[in-house]
């Protein structure tokens, strides 16, 4: 069984928010919170500038966190709760939104640097430490067509990429959507059962 006991959900609090690719990491944070054993009935409680529960994955404790500062300063919560609960970054799991892949991929790593995801880098910087993994999960990018502005897959103009991962999926990710959340779940449950090479053996692979 692998020794890893938290896991975070990266994304954005608010309504506002709630569907966005940017809140990606918080709907496998959802996902996974519907898979948890626990002794009476789970409920998310608020504190360290998170959501957070506890419960069991695979027969392993695991800290369920969904940080509500915001995405770029998703590291202060992290930071916090980890110093609470005595965890530190080598038993953290982290889930979040990545334009540098296709929609649909899944990578994971441990140790690697941020690729310009603030949220990240957040979490880096507070824990002044990268020896937590990494599960990446590729929302795209919209296609260049000019300086300043793209167009997504489905056609809709976007004038920066904080625009594109603030706005809601389009109606051909949304037809794939449920399958990429589940294969997601699936390579976290990988990860707390049997380790971060078996998942990243089955996972890395695949596109």
């Amino acid at each position: 069984m692998a020794d890893f006991k938290l896991l975070a959900g990266l994304g954005n609090p608010g309504e506002r928010y709630a569907a966005t690719r940017h809140n990606f990491g918080f709907m496998v944070a959802d996902r996974v919170a519907a898979l948890l054993e626990s002794g009476g009935q789970l409920r998310w409680k608020e504190g360290f500038g998170a959501l957070f529960l506890k419960g069991r994955l695979n027969e392993q404790d695991l800290l369920l966190v969904k940080p509500l500062t915001f995405m770029n300063l998703s590291g202060r919560a992290l930071s916090e709760i980890g110093s609470y609960f005595k965890i530190s970054p080598l038993e953290m799991v982290v889930v979040h939104d990545d334009i540098d892949l296709p929609f649909g991929a899944l990578r994971i790593r441990k140790g690697c640097g941020d690729g310009g995801h603030k949220g990240v880098r957040s979490i880096t910087e507070s824990l002044g430490s990268n020896d937590y993994v990494r599960v990446r999960c590729g929302v795209g990018r919209p296609k260049a067509e000019g300086p300043e502005v793209g167009r997504s897959e489905a056609g809709r103009m976007y004038e920066s990429v904080p625009d594109f991962v603030l706005d809601r999926f389009d109606q051909e990710e949304r037809a794939r959507l449920d399958e990429f959340l589940d294969r997601s779940v699936a390579a976290v449950s990988l990860i707390f059962d049997e380790g971060l090479a078996a998942a990243q053996g089955k996972f890395n692979r695949e596109v």
